[in-house]
C-alpha cells in the first residue's frame, strides 16, 4: 500500500500528538515513522501513514517520552526523535 506524510506543528504535545496519529489512523492508515524536520514552512513533524485495506484499524498506539516505563500489555513499535512541546524529544511508540 502507498505511503503519505501528514505534517504537524512542533507546538503539540505528546497527548496531542498521539491523538493526531489515532485519529489517522482511524481511516485505514497505520503510523510507520515521524520525523522533526525544517521544511520551507519552518519546523514541524513529519507522520509518515501507509494505507490499509478499507475497513482495517491498527492496535491503539500510546506514545511516550523514550526510557520511560512500557505500557502494560504493549510492546514497542517504533522510536525516534519528534518535536514535542517546542522540543526535540526522544519518544517511543508502543502497540
Amino acid at each position: 500500500m502507498s505511503e503519505y506524510t501528514v505534517k504537524t506543528a512542533p507546538s503539540h504535545s505528546l497527548v496531542e500528538l498521539e491523538k493526531i496519529i489515532i485519529d489517522e489512523e482511524f481511516g485505514a492508515s497505520e503510523f510507520v515513522s515521524a520525523a522533526a524536520t525544517n521544511s520551507g514552512e519552518g519546523l514541524m513533524n513529519g507522520i509518515t501513514f501507509k494505507r490499509l485495506e478499507a475497513g482495517t484499524i491498527p492496535k491503539t498506539p500510546t506514545l511516550a517520552r523514550h526510557g520511560g516505563t512500557t505500557p502494560p500489555g504493549k510492546a514497542q513499535a517504533w522510536t525516534g526523535v519528534m518535536l514535542v512541546s517546542g522540543s526535540m524529544t526522544a519518544v517511543e511508540l508502543f502497540r
